[in-house]
């Protein structure tokens, strides 16, 4: 099965908003890009969700740019630490301008891999709350 996925982007309030991403046929690889969101924020909270497939675990990073890996790397906003199912990161983890900015369509574009331990047949739901500004 391809890697297929919807992202619902709501805003709560005046600065708060929440991504919800639901996918399937998800592999480790497979990437889900969250477009217009503000151009400053906070990742409030990050949950994934491994709904079934052939993991067991799910290792969720959001990035800056495409293909997000690894501590330390610049372009990452957070990322979980232990592999685990549910994932459920909560903190404060900001972004700014090395963020992609949409141009005319406003906001910038951040990237999420879900990053299940094996299989490409995972279906996965994770859910962000993000604030805008820091």
């Amino acid at each position: 099965m391809a890697h297929s996925y919807t992202v619902t982007t709501s805003r709560l309030n005046n600065n708060e908003f929440r991504v919800v991403i639901v996918e399937t046929g998800c592999g480790a690889a497979d990437e889900c890009e969250l477009p217009g969101l503000p151009p400053t924020g906070t990742v409030v909270r990050q949950t994934t969700l491994l709904q079934n497939g052939s993991a067991t675990t799910v290792d969720p990073i959001l990035g800056a740019e495409a293909d997000p890996a690894g501590v330390g790397n610049d372009s990452v906003v957070c990322e979980n630490e232990v592999p685990a199912n549910p994932a459920d990161n909560q903190g404060a983890a900001s972004y700014a301008s090395e963020a992609t900015p949409q141009g005319d369509a406003g906001g910038v574009t951040l990237y999420h891999r879900s990053r299940p331990n094996e299989g490409s047949n995972n279906a996965i739901t994770t859910k962000y709350l993000l604030k805008a500004g820091f």
